[in-house]
């Protein structure tokens, strides 16, 4: 070998690096764009069904408090009812639900991070 085919194969093997780390880069942004796209996506139905179930509930919850009012003869007692209800719920879900919804967020934060 000369030193000429030495010149001329790093020359092609600098071209081959630098077309890979641009590849690369393409890449990455296009994954970034789309991990964005999902994220945003995922933000916007989250936030939509949220508000809406959440003026249903307050509906419901309120007619229940208004007929617990009717039947016990004092709005403070309906209200005061529902109120220790929601709370219990509450809590049941923060004690039964914690570790299925931590194992939800580890294994799609996973999916995430160990895509290729």
């Amino acid at each position: 070998m000369d030193l000429g085919q030495i010149k001329d194969g790093a020359g092609a093997l600098k071209k081959d690096i630098e077309e890979i780390a641009v590849t690369h880069v393409k890449y990455y942004k296009l994954w970034l764009f789309r991990f964005i796209v999902r994220l945003l996506t995922n933000i916007f139905w989250g936030v939509l069904f949220a508000v809406s179930f959440f003026f249903a509930f307050v509906f419901i919850a309120v007619a229940g408090a208004l007929v617990l009012s009717d039947y016990l003869d004092s709005m403070p007692l309906g209200f005061l009812i529902v109120g220790i209800v929601f709370i219990l719920v509450v809590f049941l879900i923060y004690v039964l639900a914690r570790k299925y919804v931590n194992r939800l967020w580890l294994r799609k934060l996973s999916e995430i991070y160990f895509q290729e």
